[in-house]
């Protein structure tokens, strides 16, 4: 909005300029014409912050291995057993008749007659089982048992590690202006046409109007505090 007033101040000052004395009832001594110089831009390049800095936390699990051990699992005793007598056979020759005498009516030459009869003693072969050793009572020592089995050990514990994680940053252009852009009022040769005497005179009622009234001030405008000579 102050720019757009600021135009219309100029452009009436630029329509005073050219109203020539016939027509305006004076004679225009300095004219001034609007020169707008642009805005000029200029890409920059600057990180921005994408992540903040921070912290990240990592376990790291126990591992464990099987290792071979040998465990007792039945230990050493002792127990007694019966063992059995030693025999063996023996043969021996034993007297089971004595003999002796005895009468018998024989036949002797065709006549019978009675004898006395002598018997020898009769002996016969028996068995017999005798003891070569006795049944005893053993002693038995029993040794410990053994036995291979596979257990399962920590071979490293779980870890809790902390990880400190920098910021992330990352590289956007943006467009900023090095210049703003200037209005300014540059002279000028006024012109010598003669327009019409009506639309002169309304035209330089409209142009002392907009150059009396307040003219706010701008960074980007500029007016000049004295109009040079021609």
């Amino acid at each position: 909005m102050i720019r757009k007033t600021a135009s219309l101040a100029i452009a009436g000052l630029a329509i005073l300029g050219t109203v020539p004395e016939t027509g305006a009832g004076g004679r225009a001594v300095e004219c001034y014409q609007q020169v707008n110089r642009p805005a000029v831009y200029e890409t920059v390049y600057e990180n921005v912050l994408v992540s903040p800095a921070g912290q990240q936390v990592e376990y790291d699990p126990a591992i464990y291995g099987t290792r071979e051990r040998v465990m007792q699992i039945a230990p050493r005793r002792v127990s007694y057993e019966i063992v059995p007598a030693v025999t063996r056979t023996i043969y021996r020759t034993v007297k089971v008749d004595d003999g002796g005498y005895s009468w018998e009516w024989r036949v002797v030459h065709g006549r019978k007659v009675l004898c006395k009869i002598r018997y020898k003693a009769r002996y016969e072969r028996v068995a017999e089982t005798v003891v070569v050793q006795p049944e005893r009572r053993r002693r038995v020592v029993i040794p410990a048992e053994y036995e291979s089995v596979a257990e399962e050990v920590l071979v490293k514990p779980g870890q809790r590690r902390i990880i400190d994680v920098p910021a992330s940053y990352q590289t956007v252009a943006r467009r900023v202006v090095v210049q703003a852009r200037l209005i300014r009022l540059a002279a000028r040769a006024c012109a010598k046409a003669l327009p019409v005497l009506g639309q002169a005179v309304s035209a330089r009622s409209h142009a002392f109007k907009l150059a009396t009234s307040p003219l706010p001030t701008n960074a980007a405008t500029r007016l000049p505090t004295a109009a040079p000579n021609l």
